[in-house]
């Protein structure tokens, strides 16, 4: 499947006609782009902004939230994608480990980076394991119903946000 992501807006929050699965693809080039100005920052000898990295964090737990809370519990009722459910909940695990643990430190530590960096892996993995597999096997089984889980996606963001 192709996500259209041209279709989403700037920061990757849609409007009613964009899919949910669009919507949270932009949500995986949002973070892949944050990672990305991370490691610029850290390749120019810059100090990589404390912000940069809340913001990567904050944007993580936010998308895991709404695959967590919307998304998956949707999925799951599908029986032939437990195991994809399954492990995209592993993953979410690993991440807000890092997340937690880059949280626990000084923004001046120099483990933050490394912490990042395996982050920025960790969720191009993952992200491209959802985008390849389990968000066509969604609009396959699921293509109606991602309707309305775009519009929960959007009432959850304006209740975050």
């Amino acid at each position: 499947m192709q996500i259209d992501k041209e279709s989403a807006t700037e920061d990757g929050r849609g409007a009613g006609a964009l899919s949910a699965l669009a919507m949270l693809a932009a949500d995986h080039e949002r973070v892949r782009q944050l990672a990305e100005e991370y490691q610029a920052l850290l390749e120019s000898g810059e100090e990589a902004a404390a912000d940069l990295v809340e913001e990567i964090c904050r944007e993580l737990e936010i998308h895991m939230a709404l695959e967590e809370e919307i998304l998956y519990p949707a999925a799951a009722r599908v029986s032939e994608l437990s195991l994809l459910i399954d492990q995209a909940r592993e993953d979410h695990d690993r991440v807000k480990e890092i997340v937690d643990e880059i949280r626990s430190m000084e923004a001046s530590d120099p483990q933050v980076a490394g912490l990042v960096l395996q982050l920025a892996e960790d969720i191009e993995a993952h992200a491209g394991e959802e985008e390849a597999v389990l968000f066509p096997e969604l609009e396959q089984r699921m293509g109606q119903h991602l309707t309305q889980i775009a519009r929960q996606i959007e009432q959850f963001r304006r209740r975050i946000e």
